[in-house]
């Protein structure tokens, strides 16, 4: 082989080898990449604890929570307008004759102011006019009456109202009617916007049998926010419950049994522990027996915890 062949062969041996080398040099950076990747991907997340604070405050992963002693009440709301404490009709004390009317619809009275005067009707006989006086304070809803028209004893009169203050009867079910208390007080909501404190005064000894519903009375101060006809809208607390709460979604059930995943302050480790259950409020429920003031317990469940897993494990809590 002549000088020219020997150069070529070495050049391509030269180009050969260069490419050998970087086609090794490439698999060796993709292999690196890959460990280190899988090295990444590999580590355990840090899960937060937060000991304590309202139902709410759980929100992320691996959140527990401090059992604490506290008071829920249930409530309803009834609703009805604004009656006047009373109301009096001065009907005609006799038969007769309409001879004077004093007062007209919505004019203030007191107890003696005079409403109307009449004469009995009596052929062959005189009588002096009687005249029918207000026996009660408050103010002209309605008069019945026309000059000279003959009215009937205990036909319709004056109605006077009594708005010294108003009453409102509101309806209530069975079931609620005997967890209210008699005799307490009681916030209301004007259809303004306005809200007003009453009492209630009066529950009723029967229901009205074909409804099944319970009346109650309540009675509100007169003032410038309130007037005869204006709805109320009352929320009526109708059970109180002391105990510790925990939130719904904290309970496992197993066969109709109740757990709670506690936390071992000593060891930091879940244990599964059986409770009793007693009645649920919003998103609560109220915890009777098997967990102390002071403990804590996972407020989010995976369906993943065991028992001795550490609190903070990916196992043992939600992930967000």
């Amino acid at each position: 082989m002549n000088k020219v062949g020997n150069r070529r062969v070495r050049i391509v041996e030269v180009l050969l080898g260069a490419s050998i080398a970087a086609v090794l040099l490439s698999c060796s950076m993709e292999t690196a990449s890959a460990v280190v990747g899988q090295t990444e991907s590999s580590k355990t997340p840090v899960q937060l604890v937060s000991e304590g604070g309202p139902p709410g405050s759980a929100r992320g992963a691996g959140q527990s929570m401090v059992a604490e002693f506290g008071v829920r009440s249930r409530s309803t709301l009834v609703g009805g307008r604004l009656e006047p404490r009373s109301r009096i009709s001065h009907a005609p004390p006799f038969s007769g004759y309409v001879r004077e009317i004093y007062v007209q619809p919505g004019d203030r009275v007191e107890v003696g102011t005079e409403l109307y005067l009449m004469e009995r009707d009596e052929i062959g006989r005189g009588f002096r006019p009687v005249v029918v006086s207000a026996r009660i304070d408050g103010r002209v809803s309605v008069v019945d009456l026309e000059l000279e028209q003959r009215v009937s004893q205990g036909a319709a009169g004056v109605t006077v109202l009594n708005d010294s203050e108003y009453h409102l009867d509101a309806r209530i079910s069975d079931k609620d009617a005997f967890h209210v208390e008699v005799g307490r007080m009681v916030q209301a909501e004007a259809a303004n916007g306005r809200r007003v404190e009453g009492l209630l005064v009066q529950r009723s000894q029967e229901p009205d049998y074909e409804s099944g519903l319970f009346t109650l009375r309540f009675r509100f101060p007169a003032g410038e926010s309130l007037s005869i006809g204006s709805f109320l809208l009352i929320e009526l607390p109708t059970e109180r419950l002391s105990g510790v709460f925990v939130p719904r979604a904290a309970i496992e059930r197993r066969l109709g049994r109740h757990f709670l995943w506690v936390i071992d302050e000593g060891t930091d480790e879940l244990q599964l522990r059986e409770v009793r259950v007693g009645e649920s409020v919003g998103n609560e429920t109220q915890v009777l027996d098997g967990i102390e003031r002071g403990e804590r317990y996972l407020a989010r469940l995976t369906g993943r915890e065991r028992e001795g897993a550490p609190a903070g494990s990916r196992g043992a809590t939600r992930e967000g």
